[in-house]
């Protein structure tokens, strides 16, 4: 069954992440539902047809604290089996995680200006970490500056909820944030394709063979690196807590949190 009206203005969501959530966190649907204002009819609707309207999906993401791609069923660890319903610790994705998940929509929106100009998006990749992301955020600052002369953009503040405060950000200020954010992921990343893939193939975790390492993004790397920690200290590290940007005179440097 498929929810009535605009299929644009719904999101994927998953009956068996929603219901291992509600477990974990001692609700039943019935008491969820009461605690949210959403009719139990609609969840009921929602977990049998794989999607629910947005501002119904924002609200139970938010009271879960919970990643939306986490609970869309769309992060590509859990897609593609490197995170499971048996290994996934839900306390390491929270909500706050979603802030970023609209960074590829607006890098790929930064790039296209810079195509005006013949800069192709491969032309950009090739570009220093640091230097790439020193010229998004100017211009991210130049636009703000335009917006801002001619629309009075500033005051066009966004309410977004972080650690359960409050924080008022602009337009411009949410973009620098997705910004940086990305910066410090791409040296994840790169970091995850060298130094943790050696890593892993050395540890030899149970029931990886070199071969899965070898063929593992480094998105999937990461995660299973999350979890093996997390099961050798009993404790979820918080959302990047072990991952560290050490920018010195030489340049930027990657470093992992002990």
């Amino acid at each position: 069954m498929m929810p009535k009206g605009n299929l644009k203005n719904t999101k994927p969501f998953s009956e068996e992440i929603f219901k291992k959530i509600l477990k974990e966190k001692k609700y039943t649907i019935e008491e969820f539902a009461q605690e949210v204002g959403i009719g139990t009819r609609t969840l009921g609707r929602a977990m049998k047809s794989s999607v629910i309207k947005a501002e119904f999906f924002e609200i139970i993401a938010k009271q879960l604290d919970i990643c939306p791609s986490i609970l869309a069923g769309t992060y590509p660890p859990l897609k593609k089996g490197s995170l499971t319903l048996n290994n996934i610790n839900f306390s390491s994705f929270p909500y706050q995680m979603g802030w970023y998940e609209g960074t590829e929509y607006y890098l790929d929106r930064l790039k296209d200006l810079l195509g005006l100009f013949d800069v192709s998006y491969d032309d950009i990749e090739a570009m220093d970490i640091d230097d790439r992301f020193d010229m998004f955020v100017e211009i991210a600052n130049a636009i703000g500056l335009i917006a801002d002369k001619y629309f009075n953009a500033r005051t066009h503040i966004r309410y977004l909820s972080k650690d359960h405060e409050k924080y008022d950000y602009s337009g411009l200020e949410l973009l620098l944030d997705v910004l940086e954010n990305e910066r410090i992921n791409c040296y994840m990343q790169l970091h995850a394709n060298t130094v943790l893939r050696e890593e892993l193939i050395k540890k030899k975790p149970k029931g990886y063979t070199k071969k899965q390492i070898l063929r593992m993004s480094p998105d999937e790397l990461i995660g299973l690196d999350l979890y093996l920690r997390e099961q050798e200290t009993g404790k979820h590290d918080k959302f990047k807590s072990k991952y560290l940007i050490n920018k010195t005179t030489n340049g930027t440097s990657f470093i992992k949190n002990s």
